[in-house]
């Protein structure tokens, strides 16, 4: 289940476009070592609500809608 700090981070990461975590944590007035830790946990957690959180070195991070599974 996710707790409040990781659902405000991922309202930064439903965005098209690549979000990194010192813009995040600067958002949400949190150290960009808090925001790396919530988004480790993320990932983790993502895929059991059909999400994947993406990262992509020198642009950040953003979640994908994975396609059902059958």
């Amino acid at each position: 289940m996710l707790n409040q700090r990781q659902k405000a981070i991922l309202k930064y990461l439903e965005e098209e476009t690549y979000t990194t975590a010192s813009f995040i944590a600067q958002q949400l007035d949190l150290s960009d070592r808090t925001v790396r830790t919530e988004l480790k946990l993320l990932a983790e957690e993502l895929p059991d609500y059909g999400m994947a959180l993406l990262s992509k070195p020198k642009f950040g991070y953003r979640v994908a809608v994975q396609p059902a599974r059958r």
